[in-house]
C-alpha cells in the first residue's frame, strides 16, 4: 500500500501539467 501511495502521489504532482494528464490517460487504458 506505502508503494501504491507513493505512485499515486507521483502521478497527482505530474496531473499538475498536460503531459501529465495524458500519461495518466494512457496508464489507466492500459
Amino acid at each position: 500500500m506505502g508503494m501504491g501511495r507513493s505512485i499515486f502521489m507521483h502521478l497527482v504532482l505530474d496531473l499538475s501539467t498536460l503531459d501529465g494528464k495524458l500519461y495518466f490517460i494512457k496508464m489507466v487504458i492500459m
